[in-house]
């Protein structure tokens, strides 16, 4: 079955997507290490660590620009959250 531009973006939004929480989970996972922290430099380590996870993924991208067509959506799910538990 051969995947379609749109379900590569789909694909991909979702990972970037995920790519997010998991860093945002990290702020929450992390709170009691950020405790001493203003609510303004909290808010200014999730947004660095969303920044980091998204230029991460901009070059998953851009490597993923090499690979032609299915092997596109493969390498993208190769990122996914709950493909990489199973």
């Amino acid at each position: 079955m051969h995947s379609t531009d749109i379900d590569e973006n789909i694909s991909a939004d979702d990972i970037r997507l995920q790519w997010e929480e998991i860093a945002r989970s990290e702020v929450t996972r992390n709170r009691r290490r950020l405790a001493l922290l203003s609510d303004e430099q909290k808010v200014a380590v999730e947004s660095v660590l969303v920044s980091v996870a998204d230029h991460m993924f901009e070059m998953v991208i851009e490597k993923a620009e090499g690979c032609p067509g299915v092997d596109r959506f493969k390498y993208f799910n190769v990122w996914r959250r709950d493909t990489a538990a199973a």
